[in-house]
């Protein structure tokens, strides 16, 4: 599970400031991978938010909801979507 922004940027703080990572982890409550892969996302992208090609499997696209609406568009006879 990705961590939030604010506890994305502690994470990085504490390990740029030396800390180790098992320090980190028990500070935030969270996983070494967790924390591992948001230090690794910091230094390729330089922000703490998630990646945009990451999204929820519940969560819809704008290219997801412009492919539904074209399907609307095409079959009439569809009420609900």
């Amino acid at each position: 599970m990705p961590l939030k922004p604010m506890k994305g940027a502690r994470a990085v703080a504490l390990v740029e400031d030396g800390s180790i990572l098992r320090y980190v982890v028990q500070v935030l409550h969270t996983t070494s991978t967790t924390v591992s892969g948001t230090v690794q996302r910091y230094r390729e992208l330089r922000s703490y938010s998630r990646r945009q090609d990451m999204v929820g499997k519940n969560q819809l696209l704008a290219i997801d909801d412009q492919f539904l609406c074209l399907q609307v568009l095409r079959n009439h006879c569809t009420t609900a979507v």
